[in-house]
């Protein structure tokens, strides 16, 4: 770089200041960049250690014997001694902690990234330079990142340290690890420090402090799979060096500070010896790499011979930096920050990223004010949008307000809203009954009755869950099943101690009159034999153990059926084969078809819930199959999926069906459909959108499920209704009242029409318009402004006409959302998400073919039988169902419809819908068309109010 456009370290003018003038402004300015990465990764390195790795080895290994024949083992593998090192000794402490000792490696590349982000990255993007243009020392960035990434360190360990002190360890062992975790840190901080000095590339100095990571880990694993010898030349090694609970040597800790303290020097001594923007090792020059390049719909190609760069719609990211900046740094010049920022990105277009192109410093005379008129220009600049072009493109994963649902969840981590009580004295529990079944195989039951009672009618539920993993006292507190902690609850949750997984309370029901058992499947628990999930031998052995509870002298002979999940999936496959004593079931919350629910919605493959549960069923169960080799097996909807579905119109019994409008990846759509395709002419759909099991143990739904048995155990008249909640939000409820169909009758289906300028219209548009985005990186956005209160209850389904660029495939994901005010307003959702949409939708295209006999316009039901690829140039229509649900849009707000190639969710476990996850996008374009020739459009279920 000329030095006639930047001052050197040493000259006069640099030398008026001193070096580290700045350095707080830059680091409120960093921490406001990292205000949600920053939190995220600090609680993610510190909140597990106690809650996932403690507390799950005192499960797994709860004495002291069993913890001794683990470290054995470890000890005894030296590929378990590299992955994690070694143990230490068998104490809960050392045991629990040990796989925690990969968090040092974690923090390591967390810190690398950061630093390398706010030094190197920012000089090769210009914006080191917007930031030297304003009163700040030399040093002020490198000290400011530094203070940052040693305070996240020592945060990390801090935090840690204190979840580790709420368990049974030893303090002194929670301090050690704490400590070392943020020596780890502060050591890995000063090497990237380094390491930034070195190019002017940022990816070229990252990959200098990772390779010197992976020396350090390689020295560690070495050393440890070894002798131990080798890992004292790594920080890695010295960290575990440190042997938390076990003897714990603090004197190592000294190294880490050394260490970091040298580094740190040898940082500010070679930024010293450097322009800015410049590297220390010369790179070899790259002869294409700095060429202009051209952008069409986000895929970047070379320019063709002797065309210039369009750069007049191009967003400023500079001139965004440089508003922040002024505002975060306070007073004080910024040298012609939005002309430059925009000349600097003009001469980016002409040859991005070569160094000509970067912004030139102004003589300190030729300052010019910074004031309002200038945000102006730079917000109108960042935004980069025409108001008269084509509709804007969205990110729907990021919508605001993400770091304050993360500290929710991380308080929901930390105490869930879970509250258990005792188990009365009076209920007596018979355990591990026997119940053969046809072929002989025993299942075993546990049975809650009270003492001195005449026959009763018996409540069943049955699942791989496990009958006898219940609530336990510790000390003064409750442990509970961990899916509480995974979970966000939404609000309080209250069960007795006799309450399994999912399943009915029993101090509740016995209360009320009824026996309550609670079945281990088959091949599950303490049953016998191998299980298999979701198949006609799980129906037929709960038919026999419903005509077996019958007979037993406390029965009266009628049997009913109540549970969440899974413990809702079983009743209808049982049902449906009519067993004679089962007189109701109450299935809350269940999906219905496998294959169109859960593992492949829209044909689009889902690779989270499905790959946790079925991870978890073959740990703890014996199963014939395993759900996700039957992914691979199976990619269509073919005799597999159907064999395991139950004939939904065989079911004749009474049924009252929980249908929430918060489950739409997983239970929703087949809850629905089973009331509305079921043969029973008693049925009786109960809605909500509230948490799952927050309202499955609620007084409220409690009282509905008991009026129901009681209605139908007295021989009540049979009926069909429904119970309907809308809402206006996550949190308010506006009407909950009775109907008697689904959908509703009166529903006025209104088509809602892609059109030009990123809006819907109800009439179809004249001119015909396009979009185009990026399968993986952006979404189309439509808005429509509601004009007065309209209530949309039901289904909806989009229309779309599509053309594929790059790809013969793509994943469609749609959703509706609803804005206030300019603000996203979050609902609850799937896996206790409490920031989803109003409602979403699947499809892949190659599967968009329609199964005719189910599909209705206001629920298209693909066939998944055959795909069918999209021919290069061909505009093919594209039907997506989107879930059902209830909400009342106020006048003024805005439902907006979003399309995209990827999960609409953030995929960040604190800020997104863990664990739901969809298959990777094929690379390429999605371009949506509309117009006279494509009718596009969005169905919306618009519900008049009823006439007195």
């Amino acid at each position: 770089m000329s030095t006639t456009l930047l001052d050197r370290p040493g000259s006069p003018a640099r030398q008026r200041i001193s070096q580290f003038v700045g350095t707080l402004g830059l680091l409120r300015l960093y921490l406001r960049r990292d205000r949600v990465v920053l939190p995220l990764w600090v609680l993610l390195l510190s909140i597990p250690l106690a809650s996932v790795y403690i507390g799950s080895i005192d499960k797994v290994y709860p004495t002291a014997a069993d913890r001794a024949a683990f470290a054995a083992s470890v000890m005894a593998s030296p590929a378990q001694r590299a992955l994690y090192g070694p143990i230490y000794n068998d104490g809960l402490g050392a045991v629990g902690i040990w796989k925690a000792g990969m968090f040092h490696l974690l923090i390591a590349v967390a810190v690398v990234l950061t630093v390398i982000r706010h030094t190197r990255a920012d000089e090769e993007t210009g914006r080191a330079e917007l930031l030297d243009s304003t009163a700040v020392g030399r040093y002020a960035s490198l000290s400011a990142v530094l203070l940052l990434s040693f305070g996240a360190s020592v945060a990390t360990g801090v935090i840690g340290a204190a979840g580790l002190l709420t368990t049974e360890v030893a303090p002194s062992g929670s301090l050690a690890f704490g400590a070392a975790l943020a020596g780890s840190g502060l050591v890995f901080t000063a090497l990237a420090a380094v390491a930034a000095q070195l190019s002017a590339s940022a990816r070229v100095c990252r990959g200098y402090a990772f390779a010197a990571l992976g020396a350090a880990f390689t020295l560690r694993a070495v050393g440890d799979a070894g002798s131990g010898a080798l890992s004292w030349f790594s920080p890695l090694g010295w960290s575990l060096q440190v042997r938390p609970y076990a003897d714990e040597r603090w004197w190592v800790l000294l190294l880490h500070l050394a260490t970091t303290a040298v580094l740190t020097a040898v940082a500010y001594r070679l930024l010293a010896a450097r322009d800015v923007g410049a590297g220390l090792i010369a790179e070899r020059r790259r002869g294409e790499h700095h060429r202009g390049s051209g952008s069409t719909g986000g895929i970047h190609r070379p320019l063709r011979p002797g065309a210039t760069p369009d750069v007049r719609r191009q967003p400023d990211p500079d001139a965004g930096f440089a508003v922040g900046a002024r505002l975060l740094l306070g007073p004080g010049p910024l040298r012609s920050v939005v002309s430059g920022a925009g000349a600097a990105n003009t001469r980016r277009g002409a040859g991005a990223g070569s160094r000509s192109a970067r912004l030139p410093r102004l003589p300190a005379t030729r300052a010019i004010p910074f004031g309002p008129q200038h945000l102006v220009v730079a917000a109108l600049k960042v935004s980069g949008v025409n108001r008269n072009s084509a509709p804007a493109l969205d990110r729907p994963w990021r919508r605001p307000n993400a770091l304050g649902y993360a500290r929710d969840r991380i308080a929901g981590v930390v105490r869930p809203r879970i509250a258990i009580t005792e188990a009365p004295a009076e209920v007596i529990v018979d355990r591990d009954v026997e119940v053969p079944t046809r072929d002989g195989t025993l299942l075993r039951i546990n049975v809650f009755r009270r003492s001195g009672e005449s026959p009763r009618p018996v409540m069943l539920s049955i699942h791989p869950y496990g009958k006898d993993e219940l609530p336990r006292r510790k000390r003064k507190r409750w442990t509970f099943s961990r899916q509480y902690r995974m979970i966000r609850q939404p609000s309080r949750v209250q069960f007795s101690s006799l309450t399994g997984w999912e399943a009915p309370d029993p101090a509740f029901w016995t209360a009320q009159g009824f026996v309550v058992v609670n079945a281990d499947a088959r091949g599950c628990g303490r049953s016998d034999g191998t299980g298999n999930l979701l198949s006609r031998q799980e129906a037929e052995d709960t038919y026999d153990l419903v005509q077996w509870l019958a007979g037993q002298p406390w029965s009266d002979g009628n049997v009913v059926m109540l549970g969440v999940s899974y413990l809702a999936i079983t009743q209808y496959a049982v049902a449906a084969l009519r067993p004679p004593a089962l007189r109701a079931i109450c299935p809350w919350e269940g999906f219905t078809d496998a294959y169109r629910d859960l593992t492949f919605p829209g044909g689009i493959r889902e690779t989270g819930f499905t790959a946790l549960w079925s991870r978890n069923l073959a740990r703890s169960t014996r199963q014939a199959y395993v759900l996700t080799e039957e992914q691979d097996r199976h990619p269509l909807r073919d005799d597999f999926w159907r064999s395991i579905a139950p004939d939904l119109a065989a079911i004749d019994i009474p049924m009252l069906v929980c249908g929430s409008f918060s489950d739409n990846n997983l239970h929703s759509r087949g809850s629905i459909r089973a009331f509305t395709r079921t043969g029973s002419e008693h049925a009786r759909l109960y809605t909500h959108r509230g948490g799952k099991w927050a309202v499955f143990y609620s007084p409220d739904a409690q009282a509905e499920q008991l009026k129901f048995f009681r209605d139908v155990l007295d021989g009540a008249r049979a009926s069909r209704s429904v119970r309907l909640e809308v809402r206006e939000d996550r949190d308010t409820v506006v009407s909950v009242r009775e109907e008697g169909h689904w959908p509703l009758v009166r529903t006025r289906w209104q088509p809602m029409y892609l059109a030009g300028g990123g809006v819907l219209t109800a009439e179809p548009p004249r001119h015909a318009g396009s979009i185009t985005f990026e399968t993986s990186s952006r979404a189309a956005a439509f808005n429509w402004t509601v004009a007065e209160d309209i209530e949309l209850t039901g289904s909806m389904a989009a229309k779309l006409w599509v053309q594929l660029d790059g790809c013969d495939d793509a994943n469609l994901f749609v959703g509706v959302e609803k804005w206030r005010d300019g603000r996203y307003v979050g609902f609850e959702g799937s896996y206790g998400y409490g920031r989803d949409r109003v409602t979403t939708g699947w499809q892949r295209v190659a599967l968009r073919a329609l199964d005719p006999e189910l599909s209705q316009p206001w629920e298209p039901v693909p066939a998944c039988a055959e795909p069918a690829a999209v021919s290069p140039g061909e505009v093919t229509e594209v039907q997506v169902a989107l879930g059902p649900s209830a909400t009342l849009f106020r006048a003024g707000e805005q439902l907006r419809f979003v399309v995209a190639g990827r999960w609409l969710s953030p995929r960040n476990p604190l800020t997104g819908q863990f664990p739901a996850a969809y298959s990777d996008p094929p690379r390429g374009q999605v371009t949506l068309r509309w117009g006279p020739r494509y009718d596009a459009h969005l169905l919306i279920p618009v519900i008049p109010q009823r006439t007195s």
